[in-house]
Order: C-alpha cells, then sequence, then structure tokens
C-alpha cells in the first residue's frame, strides 16, 4: 500500500466534503456547519496557497493513488517565534484500522517540521473519539486541558453531547522523539 500526500485540487473538493459530512463520523468530530459547502475547503485552501503562513489549508491524502481522505491545517497564533497550528483529519471509513491516518500525518508532520519555522501543532478530539486519541498518542503529541473558551466553543457546536480533550505538540519534542527513534 503507498500512502502520500499533496496540496488538495479543487475537483477533490466534493470528496473532501462528502466525507466530512459522513453519518459514520457523527460521534467522532464536528459535522460541517451550514456556512459550509464542498467548494469552500479547496477554495479557501487555494486563496492562501501563496502565502508563507496561510490561515488554512487542505492536504489529499492518496492511498495507491485514490483519494483516501484529507489533512487540514488552521493558523492559530503566528509570533516572531513561531506559528501555532490546528490540525485536523479524516480518513475514508473503509480504510479505519490499517494504520492510514498516523502514517499520513507523520508524512505531514515530517514536511512541516523539516521546512518551517518552529510551529506546534495543536489537535483537538472528542474523548469518546478513540481511534483519535490513539493516532495523537503515536505521534507523541501530549494531552492537555481546553481552555474555557475552548470548551464553551465545543459545548455550543456539539450541544453538550461531546468531552473534549486538547491535544499538543512543539516541534522540540518532535525531534526528541524522532532523533531517539532512528
Amino acid at each position: 500500500m503507498n500512502i502520500s500526500i499533496r496540496p488538495s485540487q479543487q475537483e477533490e473538493a466534493g470528496l473532501i466534503y462528502q466525507l466530512r459530512s459522513d453519518t459514520r463520523l457523527r460521534d467522532m468530530q464536528y459535522q460541517p456547519s451550514w456556512r459550509e459547502y464542498p467548494e469552500l475547503y479547496v477554495e479557501v485552501s487555494l486563496a492562501f496557497a501563496d502565502q508563507s503562513e496561510p490561515a488554512f489549508r487542505c492536504w489529499t491524502v492518496l492511498i495507491d493513488g485514490e483519494f483516501g481522505g484529507h489533512i487540514s491545517e488552521t493558523l492559530n497564533q503566528s509570533t516572531p517565534d513561531g506559528v501555532t497550528i490546528s490540525l485536523g483529519w479524516n480518513i475514508v471509513p473503509e480504510e479505519w484500522g490499517k494504520g492510514i491516518a498516523p502514517y499520513a500525518v507523520r508524512i505531514f508532520l515530517n514536511q512541516k517540521f523539516e521546512c518551517e519555522k518552529p510551529v506546534q501543532f495543536v489537535a483537538m478530539c472528542f474523548e469518546s473519539n478513540s481511534r483519535c486519541r490513539r493516532v495523537l498518542d503515536k505521534l507523541g503529541f501530549v494531552a492537555e486541558s481546553p481552555t474555557l473558551r475552548e470548551r464553551l466553543n465545543n459545548w455550543l457546536r456539539t450541544f453538550g453531547r461531546h468531552r473534549l480533550t486538547k491535544y499538543r505538540l512543539t516541534h522540540e519534542e518532535w525531534k526528541a522523539i524522532h532523533s531517539t527513534a532512528g
């Protein structure tokens, strides 16, 4: 099985939206809001493509050359010391349990940590989403408590149905993990 990632293309917008809207994911992630539409992901990603610090980018996960999911990055904060990026992903349900998510996200993180100024990633995860938590643990993310603002936002978006855990991974932590693993 060959797994790779690349910037998402306009013709994949429908596939990304369809995956984000899949009812099998309802209890694992936020569902698209009423303001979202299929082309939004790639349109916004393309709008920021030439910027060094885009507000949003979407990457396509390819499995043997076919659409297998996506990874999204959203700029949270930029300072002279580095950037904080929110990370999210979806893998098509037919490919769950095959190690694709940790492999694809690892490719993404390697690219980010090698090419850009110091960066840290945060990922929000429903406590009930054990698959996502396992991927984050495998990659070296550290769980921490969400801020009050993040908890309130989550409560409003899920009508109180899901509790949230926040994960963080810094450039230094990534380097420490991978310098001893290699």
